[in-house]
């Protein structure tokens, strides 16, 4: 029950982030058209006044449509300054939220507390759960089990030589 609890609340505050962070790129992605649009509007202000992109163009400078578009560029740069911060707590948020979820997309994965069923409706029957001994891998690496193996070991007439050996033979490292 508990666990289930954890989950859906998991699960609903993933979601949320998902949806908030959705937008906030979709704003972002609007922001970044429209600022590629006021410069491609100022180059051809500039190009249809003869005057060069990287030229002093203190004349144009005067121009109201000119002054405009430049006010418009740096108000959408300052929204994309605010908005680039928040983009990435959300990211952040959203991972630290999805790390909460179980992962059971394996039939032998089941949760470490016997009879929960990881929390996502009741136990699977045919695999049998002890207080002393769980499938589902709890820890680090050395509690890892191994489920399944695949072909046998090759044996070989002489001692492999690893990557890094023949490479250092072959003379194609360039940093030692």
């Amino acid at each position: 029950m508990w666990g289930e609890m954890l989950f859906l609340e998991s699960l609903s505050h993933m979601i949320s982030t998902w949806q908030e962070l959705r937008q906030l790129r979709e704003q972002i992605r609007s922001l970044e058209e429209e600022k590629g649009a006021v410069a491609e509007a100022v180059r051809a202000l500039l190009v249809s006044r003869g005057f060069q992109v990287n030229q002093d163009n203190s004349q144009v400078q005067q121009d109201p449509h000119y002054q405009g578009l430049r006010a418009r560029g740096r108000e959408i740069r300052k929204q994309l300054v605010l908005l680039y911060p928040k983009e990435a707590q959300l990211e952040k948020q959203f991972y630290l939220w999805a790390l909460r979820l179980p992962n059971q997309t394996h039939p032998d994965v089941v949760s470490a507390v016997p009879g929960s069923g990881g929390g996502r409706g009741p136990p699977r029957a045919t695999l049998p759960v002890t207080p002393a001994v769980s499938p589902q891998p709890v820890g680090d690496e050395s509690q890892a089990r191994v489920l399944h193996v695949v072909g046998e070991k090759p044996a070989f007439s002489f001692r492999p030589r690893g990557h890094l050996e023949i490479a250092e033979q072959l003379d194609i490292i360039r940093q030692k």
